[in-house]
């Protein structure tokens, strides 16, 4: 991932929280692979846990993201990085994708 004003991408790792098949995701970058807790106190790092959610709707769907932050200065810094742009250019692919199934 390329973030705002930090000269290299970075990865991390996170944990999935729940899977249900076409219904919803959601995970967090809490804790690593078994619910290990890491350290998200770094540069650039805060912590936050995110839900996808996937609700049918006549003949298609509602796609819903929410991002859940300790503080308003973890929302505000993902804010920055470009949360929102990034979300909507994932359900603007996914929408090309689908238009091709």
């Amino acid at each position: 991932m390329v973030i705002p004003d930090m000269p290299e991408p970075t990865s991390g790792q996170g944990c999935v929280l729940a899977a249900e098949e076409d219904r919803r995701f959601a995970f967090t970058n809490m804790m690593t692979a078994g619910f290990h807790p890491q350290d998200t106190s770094g540069e650039g790092q805060f912590p936050f846990t995110a839900e996808i959610k996937i609700t049918p709707k006549d003949t298609g769907c509602t796609y819903t993201v929410t991002a859940r932050h300790v503080d308003a200065a973890g929302a505000e810094q993902h804010k920055a990085m470009g949360f929102f742009e990034g979300w909507g250019t994932a359900a603007d692919q996914m929408v090309e994708v689908a238009a091709t199934l």
